[in-house]
């Protein structure tokens, strides 16, 4: 359900970096929620030795209390991949949990 539009959001350059919107619908521990969740990959200063990138998660509040953000990374494209993938995985985790 959350991942048919997700699959088609685009990376939108921002002030602040490289930006996808995601608007989702979930029901967590019986509670319906809809928000936007924005992932935003920003550029780090040359000299920092973690990665070039820094990938962070705003939106719903509950998505992320597990996954510790940010995250960092040494290549863009793999930024873009993972954090893409990451909400993925997480919309169906939440989706599959309320099934049970």
């Amino acid at each position: 359900m959350n991942n048919q539009k997700l699959e088609q959001a685009e990376w939108v350059q921002s002030e602040h970096g490289l930006s996808l919107k995601h608007i989702t619908e979930l029901n967590v521990y019986g509670n319906k929620i809809v928000g936007e969740v924005e992932l935003l990959i920003e550029q780090r200063p040359v000299y920092c030795d973690r990665g070039h990138y820094t990938g962070k998660v705003f939106g719903i509040t509950s998505i992320d209390e597990a996954d510790f953000f940010p995250r960092f990374y040494m290549r863009l494209s793999v930024a873009k991949t993972e954090m893409k993938e990451w909400l993925q995985w997480r919309l169906y985790k939440i989706d599959r949990w309320n099934e049970l």
